[in-house]
């Protein structure tokens, strides 16, 4: 099978340690596998590595399944290529059977499903390299499976026994469900270069991105020559250590020995300091190996102001009332975090409590009486200050919180801001895209050049800029009615005012 890579790097063999062109190598590594390890110096905002999948699907259940071409399945040129049919003909039915099994739920899996098996039965190569991927929750997947094989309906997508076996689909299925990325306009993929090579971290120095069903990873922090590249494989940015490790474990099936794991502080697990009563306590983990070669985990909780170290008293209190915390019901106003707080135990950046604010902040978000009056901000600029507390500077997710703030803003009635708060939104995407004309960095900078003035501009904005609707006109042949939702949507202006409910979302 020829190389999925489309950097000017070459496809590595399969060998300890090979060099590329591309400022990086893969070697091996007796724990981890594959790495990959830079050679030469890299600066954020560089582009590492692109690769287009192995397979991909569309979410959208107007889109055809073999191209993700705006046209039934059964309109599709390329279609008879891949199915009979008989298949053609049933396969929107097939696929709705498929989405709602258990392993499965979802209609772009149902057809990565459907397009990995098939090409799995014609393709040796295609077959060993999905069969060499990592996977999990195996037994849900052969359950599946089974049923797909015993049903008279479904059974028609499997191969024969002969090409492909029932316990090779089952660890296809397992694979797609265990290494598949989210595609930005919808779907998702498998991208097995980039699974298979680059290596987790919960700090990870490079992120990845999709678009136009291309998967690129970007630097978020300088890597110098020797230095191993990473992603986050669960986009666990806000949560504890254990809770990141159980993730990994049930998903990936390895325990996590990235050095902010073994080596580095918890900053999500944060407690409010007795000594200083201002900065946060963490768990700062150290690990030893005897000389038996036995590694033992430690944690000496310190406050990251005053450097105090809590006695184990302290420590234990803290963490009977965290695990009160996290059995009981959340906080659903504003008054009770701050009643949570003052009882000094959390400090504000604690994942429990910041999750609380979030969940809290969506809520106001959604509603306009609580944007107009402020509420909504307030809460808001609190859950953005503990995300930049503990993550890095350059990190996914405060584009998206920034984001918000800027709709919250619009809703607000203060435009100006809100164009700044889209403008960093903006700026950060960029340099985490590498400054790729994405879906999403388009809408942001339109959001930051033009403004929306109001609600209901901003809903056109972000009612996927009608582009179902768009869409379900070109396949019905309305192309002038299209063109003119195009044009609207272009403008980011509603001519028909929405009547706006109190508890509507944004």
């Amino acid at each position: 099978m020829a190389s999925l890579l489309t950097s000017p790097m070459q496809h590595p063999p399969d060998t300890s340690a090979v060099a590329t062109a591309g400022g990086w190598r893969v070697v091996s590594d007796p724990t981890m596998g594959k790495c990959v390890e830079a050679t030469a110096t890299f600066h954020v905002g560089q582009v590492v590595f692109k690769e287009t999948p192995l397979v991909s699907a569309s979410w959208h259940d107007y889109r055809c399944t073999c191209c993700s071409q705006l046209h039934a399945v059964d309109q599709c040129p390329v279609a008879p290529q891949f199915f009979s049919k008989k298949t053609i003909a049933s396969l929107t039915d097939i696929e709705e059977e498929l989405s709602n099994l258990f392993a499965i739920q979802e209609l772009d899996k149902a057809r990565t499903f459907l397009m990995a098996v098939l090409k799995a039965s014609r393709s040796k190569s295609v077959l060993a390299r999905l069969l060499s991927m990592t996977t999990a929750n195996l037994d849900m997947c052969r359950a599946t499976v089974d049923i797909i094989s015993q049903s008279k309906s479904m059974s028609v997508i499997l191969p024969s026994s002969t090409l492909v076996s029932l316990e090779q689909c089952a660890i296809i299925l397992s694979v797609l469900n265990t290494n598949a990325h989210m595609l930005e306009e919808g779907g998702s993929a498998l991208f097995p270069e980039a699974g298979a090579m680059f290596e987790h971290s919960c700090n990870p120095n490079c992120v990845f991105n999709t678009f136009n069903k291309e998967l690129w990873v970007v630097v978020t922090r300088p890597i110098a020559p020797g230095e191993r590249m990473s992603i986050d494989y669960i986009n666990g940015f806000y949560e504890p250590k254990d809770v990141r490790r159980e993730a990994l474990k049930e998903v990936y099936a390895f325990d996590c020995g990235c050095q902010l794991c073994t080596n580095g502080i918890d900053k999500a697990r944060a407690f409010h300091c007795p000594q200083c009563h201002v900065g946060p306590v963490c768990p700062r983990t150290t690990t030893t190996v005897s000389t038996t070669g036995a590694t033992q985990e430690d944690d000496t909780f310190g406050c990251l102001q005053c450097g105090a170290v809590m006695n184990a008293s302290q420590v234990n209190v803290c963490l009977q009332v965290e695990e009160a915390f996290g059995n009981s019901n959340p906080p659903t106003t504003a008054a009770e975090i701050d009643a949570l707080l003052q009882q000094g135990v959390f400090h504000v950046t604690h994942h429990l409590v910041w999750v609380s604010m979030l969940h809290m902040g969506e809520r106001m978000a959604g509603n306009p009486m609580r944007c107009r009056d402020g509420t909504a901000m307030q809460m808001w600029l609190r859950v953005l200050a503990s995300a930049k507390y503990v993550l890095p500077d350059l990190h996914p997710e405060l584009v998206v919180l920034e984001d918000k703030l800027g709709q919250i803003l619009v809703c607000a009635g203060d435009i100006a801001q809100a164009s700044s708060t889209f403008k960093r939104a903006y700026d950060m995407s960029c340099v985490l895209t590498g400054n790729v004309a994405s879906n999403g960095n388009v809408l942001l900078k339109k959001l930051w050049e033009d403004t929306p003035q109001d609600v209901n501009q901003l809903k056109f904005f972000y009612n996927d800029g009608g582009q179902q609707q768009i869409e379900d006109l070109k396949v019905e042949g309305k192309m002038d009615e299209a063109a003119a939702l195009e044009a609207q949507r272009d403008r980011a202006v509603s001519n028909t005012a929405m009547d706006v409910d109190e508890e509507d979302d944004l």
